[in-house]
């Protein structure tokens, strides 16, 4: 979540008064408070280089035990349930800008003795250093089996169970019953169940299991939140692009979103977000110039087309491309 934005060089370098002989100020007085300024200005600037003092892993002090490990450039964090995120970072004096859903957001980081202060400002917790960096802050890849032949019937079950799945999912999605608690204990039975079944089976490809089976894969891995899960299948649903054997749409909507879990930047504006005003915005565009022909080679519309029916389903909103 966004945290406190940089202060203003004006806040940081007092500006000198006006000279008492005819209001204006001297030359030397105005030259002294540039320079002030632009070292002001250098100085809150954010670095890619981590700060010694943050450098390293940490643990929080307190249950739920969570993580973060700062480096050059990067800052890799779990949440309360475990799940990992490698993030863009750059660092200023106790802050950190980690790289979100393609805007970039501060949070502070103070170190207080050996504690550790570090979240935003809806949220804050305490962190001590550790020395080994922990198998949760490195998860493996995950492993997807190869595509092989499956027996009819278990083709059929495959199908039922993720069809129902699906109905799951959708469940507590819908206007006017939407439930985020239900809805996350969905997602994590769904993730967990498609993890073990991709490991088995490969990736739920639409060549062996129907368009309708593979669509209810694609979303469960969409709202799964599930950073190795979503980079192990994009190329698996590339291909099926590719082969024209499922919607471009698929494999745009989850490039778009891998990337802006890992600090990069969309490719194709799929995915649509609140700025700090609450508007909804396309943020982190890959190209803003070459949108509308990445969006074409894999068989999509042009861009305004999608923001305007985005904006008709939320009741008429305007939706921009942020620059």
């Amino acid at each position: 979540m966004p945290g406190r934005a940089f202060p203003a060089a004006s806040t940081l370098v007092k500006r000198p008064h006006r000279t008492a002989a005819g209001g204006a100020w001297t030359r030397l007085a105005a030259a002294a408070w540039m320079a002030a300024a632009s070292l002001a200005v250098a100085a809150a600037e954010p670095s890619p280089t981590c700060p010694a003092e943050l450098r390293g892993c940490w643990a929080t002090t307190e249950p739920p035990t969570a993580y973060v490990l700062f480096e050059d450039g990067k800052c890799t964090l779990t949440d309360d349930g475990g799940t990992a995120r490698e993030l863009q970072a750059t660092y200023a004096p106790r802050q950190v800008m980690l790289a979100m859903m393609g805007q970039s957001h501060a949070f502070a980081a103070a170190v207080e003795g050996e504690v550790l202060t570090f979240g935003s400002d809806v949220k804050t917790r305490s962190y001590r250093r550790i020395d080994a960096v922990p198998a949760a802050l490195r998860p493996a890849p995950l492993v997807v089996a190869p595509a092989q032949p499956v027996p009819a019937d278990r083709v059929q079950a495959i199908q039922d169970d993720l069809t129902a799945r699906l109905q799951k999912d959708q469940q507590f999605r819908q206007p006017g019953r939407m439930d985020a608690e239900k809805m996350r204990a969905v997602d994590a039975d769904n993730t967990a169940h498609l993890k073990q079944l991709v490991a088995e089976v490969g990736w739920i490809d639409a060549e062996r299991f129907g368009r309708q089976a593979s669509l209810a894969a694609f979303l469960i891995v969409q709202h799964s939140g599930d950073v190795p899960l979503m980079q192990a299948v994009l190329p698996l649903v590339e291909k099926d692009v590719k082969a024209k054997a499922v919607n471009g749409q698929l494999y745009a909507l989850l490039h778009d979103r891998v990337q802006l879990m890992t600090g990069g930047r969309q490719r194709y504006g799929t995915q649509i977000t609140p700025n700090a005003a609450g508007e909804m915005v396309v943020a982190g565009l890959e190209d803003k110039a070459r949108v509308d022909e990445f969006r074409k080679e894999i068989g999509m519309g042009p861009l305004a087309q999608y923001l305007e029916m985005v904006g008709k389903a939320q009741g008429g909103a305007t939706v921009r491309i942020e620059d």
